[in-house]
């Protein structure tokens, strides 16, 4: 998979037509259930290692982008699926994906799936306990009035990370 990832790209779907035609060390080619359980063998721990890696190599050149999207589903068995706001007014439940990306590359660093019925600005707290544990410093965020709060702007002061958010023009204080 890194052969063909450092040497083609693209998704990892594609791999197994890839190694039938390129030489490599393992000889044999990767169906999508080998290619699973090859993934599925990386822990937290090591999934955690790598994005903070990754964060820092990004961090060096660029901002970091913030929002989250949900997802819709049938879905019985995921533990995240869960009625919430639903952003496109379907009666279903979702799951939230978090995902923070670098403005300039418009590279994802960092991804969290969250419950549906958990908001963005509940999430933005999660996710300064997230850098601290990391041992993130001097982050810059670009976010959207989504994440505003008061907890959340004093919270964000108090990290100490640089950010960039719009105030709901209905807020009082503003007005």
């Amino acid at each position: 998979m890194a052969y063909y990832l450092s040497s083609h790209g693209g998704p990892l779907s594609h791999c197994g037509a890839w190694c039938k035609s390129h030489v490599h060390f393992i000889g044999e080619s990767l169906n999508s259930q080998r290619i699973s359980e090859i993934l599925n063998t990386i822990d937290i721990d090591g999934k955690q290692t790598f994005l903070s890696r990754w964060m820092d190599t990004v961090l060096e050149e660029d901002y970091l982008c913030y929002d989250i999207t949900s997802i819709s589903s049938y879905s019985e068995l995921n533990e995240y699926i869960k009625y919430g706001h639903n952003r496109d007014k379907e009666q279903l439940p979702q799951m939230n994906l978090a995902l923070l990306f670098g403005q300039k590359g418009r590279l994802p660093v960092y991804f969290q799936r969250t419950p549906g019925s958990i908001n963005d600005v509940t999430t933005l707290h999660n996710l300064l306990k997230t850098f601290k544990a990391m041992e993130k410093k001097n982050i810059h965020c670009v976010m959207d009035k989504g994440f505003y709060s008061k907890k959340n702007v004093d919270d964000l002061f108090t990290s100490k990370n640089k950010f960039l958010m719009p105030v709901p023009l209905s807020n009082k204080w503003l007005q």
